[in-house]
């Protein structure tokens, strides 16, 4: 990977002497008052050689250290230690975090693994105005349930209802991972890019989880180091395993949402991410069990409903007979229990109806 000669944000060394002096004030001062803060500055700022992107790490890796009370002469050792290509940078940041703990290891292998993964697209309305958000990017909140949450209590959703108080308490512990595990190569947004016409309760959930720079999405993906951090485990989930775990995650914030917000998800991407797992050959069986909890949610409202005209809302067979890729019988079953011929003769006419619009 070469990034060697990468320049991020194109700053001058005084520019970047500035960044420098305003992280270090940031430090409570009983732990940076006898430090030679300057010295630190100056050798950051010669390594740097007018790379932001490593100046901001390594000053990241830093400031830790003296959160953690190392004392002058081991943060100077520290920071001679560090490489000046970003791609060892990121390995000896990674080093020194987790060190051989294995649970920290595997803690931020999976933030790793769910941020690099499909199963992020997500389209938000309002109940009343209708207003509308997509977000394509990790947010913290499904991040969260991810990663700390099993299957069973998150999924099915009506039987495991998760509270908002529950999400903000998960969220922050998240946050504080992400922070302490990921080597500086993960981080939270501070805000939301929802619209303000979105509840403040779900847009601090809402924020996202970005890598710090494309860089470090590549170390991960493209370096035998990074392999390595994602597949800490020899009996990691699959990304297609990861892929369907986030889908639950939304099927339950989905349901969480409308019921304590009204605040409505879109069915199309439920349907689409199915269709992506099929596509990468997930379980059929999981897929159908996803698809079943859709329907439960379409029907209650959770999931926002598709109108040919006003009040005549498509059944859920219909929105899947135009939208989902495979699963013929199971389209067709979803037709058969409805309970009169008028009604079955009705449906055939709002998907011909809906396939010439």
């Amino acid at each position: 990977m070469k990034v060697k000669n990468l320049r991020l944000d194109d700053l001058t060394k005084p520019e970047m002497a500035v960044f420098l002096q305003k992280e270090f004030e940031k430090l409570p001062k009983e732990l940076s008052a006898d430090l030679p803060i300057e010295q630190f500055i100056k050798k950051l700022l010669e390594k740097a050689q007018g790379v932001f992107l490593w100046l901001y790490l390594a000053s990241k890796s830093i400031t830790h250290g003296i959160m953690n009370g190392d004392v002058g002469v081991t943060l100077s050792k520290r920071l001679d230690e560090l490489p000046e290509e970003l791609e060892s940078l990121y390995q000896k940041m990674w080093e020194r975090l987790n060190g051989g703990n294995q649970v920290y290891r595997h803690t931020a292998s999976r933030y790793f693994r769910f941020a690099i993964v499909d199963g992020w697209d997500i389209d938000l309305w309002t109940k009343e105005d209708k207003i509308f958000f997509a977000m394509s990017e990790p947010n913290l909140v499904q991040l969260s349930l991810a990663v700390k949450v099993q299957d069973g209590l998150i999924f099915p959703p009506k039987g495991s209802e998760i509270k908002l108080s529950d999400l903000d308490t998960l969220c922050a512990a998240t946050e504080l991972d992400i922070q302490i595990r990921c080597a500086g190569m993960l981080q939270v947004g501070r805000h939301s890019d929802l619209k303000d016409d979105f509840p403040d309760a779900i847009r601090r959930l809402m924020r996202p989880v970005q890598f710090i720079h494309r860089t470090a999405h590549d170390f991960l993906v493209d370096t035998e180091h990074g392999q390595s951090i994602l597949n800490h485990r020899s009996n990691e989930p699959t990304l297609v395993d990861e892929h369907l775990k986030l889908l639950k995650c939304r099927l339950s914030l989905a349901n969480t949402y409308y019921r304590e917000l009204e605040v409505e998800s879109d069915v199309r991407d439920i349907i689409a991410e199915c269709n992506q797992l099929n596509a990468k050959r997930a379980n059929p069986e999981a897929i159908l069990t996803i698809l079943r909890i859709t329907k439960d949610l379409y029907e209650d409202g959770a999931l926002r409903k598709f109108y040919l005209a006003e009040d005549n809302a498509l059944s859920f067979p219909c929105v899947m007979a135009c939208y989902l890729d495979s699963f013929d019988e199971f389209i067709i079953s979803s037709f058969m229990p409805t309970p009169s011929p008028e009604l079955a003769t009705e449906s055939l006419h709002e998907l011909d109806d809906l396939r010439h619009d």
